[in-house]
């Protein structure tokens, strides 16, 4: 639909431009000035967790909607780097715009001390989290109910398993995708969210997490410093035991604890949406004044 339908759009509503909130253009018009939002390029980072046939369809209509667009508003500068290291043509049209953390509304309430690890997306590995929980039953004696949500039943079933091979069966709870009232409370009451992805853009529940006084811990070199700041805490290497020891000093640290929750809520408290709706208005307009501007003549 994308392909066929939006330029014909763009034209009968005579829009001054089009801003894709997903970076896919027409291949075979651009009637009017293009705006482009990347939020990662996983395809050239992590091919493996693509199927063939989405990892060629990303390589043909994101790169050609990325080359062929009038600007790309990259929402980290991680992102944004990935994308030079791509082509460094890019580095003229290309601007970093942070996504806002203000959608959160909610006010912090008491922590019930479980965790909470993201799975609806192939880079989010929470096996490691699994294995982190069960090092933590068994290294700390910290038995803490770990929720994991967006999992597909074939992931959940290989979970709960492993899960009972490391004696936490019992703390392991799976879910598919939960009604938004049902998600927040079990978010909002989180005492840890754990981050285990393999590469991201913004990590958004990062930032949400902050706002509710979740405390975050993560793992390095996947993308997830820009957005967490010093907020988060992050484990000494990409392992189970290593995220373990950074899970328990948080559960364990009063002060350090506390430390990363006032943080985490400064750093949210700087990411707005009407700043990113203000800098992206800015991208749009240089877009469409740069397609206007007459061609120089050469003598």
């Amino acid at each position: 639909m994308q392909q066929l339908f939006l330029p014909a759009l763009a034209l009968r509503w005579q829009a001054d431009a089009l801003l894709a909130p997903t970076p896919v253009l027409s291949l075979v018009a651009r009637p009017t000035p293009s705006v482009l939002v990347l939020h990662d390029l996983r395809h050239l980072a992590t091919p493996r967790e693509f199927s063939r046939l989405q990892l060629r369809y990303r390589q043909v209509v994101y790169e050609s909607s990325l080359r062929n667009a009038d600007a790309v508003i990259c929402s980290s500068d991680a992102t944004r780097t990935r994308l030079l290291s791509m082509e460094s043509s890019f580095e003229s049209k290309s601007t970093t715009v942070l996504l806002g953390s203000d959608h959160i509304k909610c006010k912090p309430v008491m922590s019930l001390g479980h965790g909470i690890v993201m799975a609806h997306w192939s880079n989010k590995r929470p096996g490691l989290a699994v294995e982190a929980w069960g090092a933590l039953a068994n290294r700390w004696d910290l038995r803490r109910p770990l929720h994991i949500t967006g999992a597909p039943e074939e992931l959940a079933s290989r979970l709960r398993a492993r899960a009972r091979q490391l004696g936490i069966g019992d703390l392991l709870f799976v879910h598919s995708y939960l009604p938004r009232a049902e998600f927040l409370q079990l978010f909002s009451t989180a005492g840890l969210l754990v981050v285990t992805s393999s590469i991201e853009g913004f990590c958004l529940p990062i930032v949400e997490a902050y706002r509710l006084s979740v405390p975050v811990v993560g793992v390095r070199g996947a993308g997830l410093e820009e957005a967490a700041g010093d907020g988060a805490a992050f484990a000494a290497e990409v392992s189970g035991d290593a995220i373990a020891e950074a899970c328990a000093r948080v559960f364990l640290d009063d002060a350090y604890r506390g430390r990363l929750v006032s943080n985490g809520l400064r750093r949210a408290q700087a990411l707005t949406w009407s700043t990113t709706a203000l800098q992206t208005r800015e991208v749009v307009l240089s877009a469409i004044t740069n397609r206007r501007r007459p061609a120089a003549k050469i003598d």
